[in-house]
């Protein structure tokens, strides 16, 4: 699936520099961001996880716009989603 139709996407393909998507694929699991420099990130769920499209393409914009690999963000995420999750189980 092409992204051109949605309003977030026309807003920000008018930004300069090398993180305006140029296409977004969407194939579950996986999402699949090519970029306007002609690299590419692919970011996938994991087992048992729920795919979620806008989720897929902000941690591959994150992945991006910070040089991370995939291991050094998928880290990231976990390391904030158990600091949220212990931050819950304590209140």
């Amino acid at each position: 699936m092409y992204c051109k139709d949605c309003k977030y996407y026309e807003r920000i393909e008018h930004t300069e520099g090398n993180f305006t998507p140029k296409k977004v694929i969407y194939n579950p699991p996986a999402t699949i961001v090519i970029w306007n420099d002609d690299t590419k990130t692919i970011v996938k769920t994991t087992d048992g996880e729920q795919f979620d499209p806008e989720r897929g393409y902000l941690q591959a914009y994150y992945e991006k716009h910070n040089n991370m690999s995939k291991t050094q963000g998928n880290k990231i995420l976990h390391d904030l989603r158990k600091q949220y999750e212990e931050e819950e189980w304590n209140h």
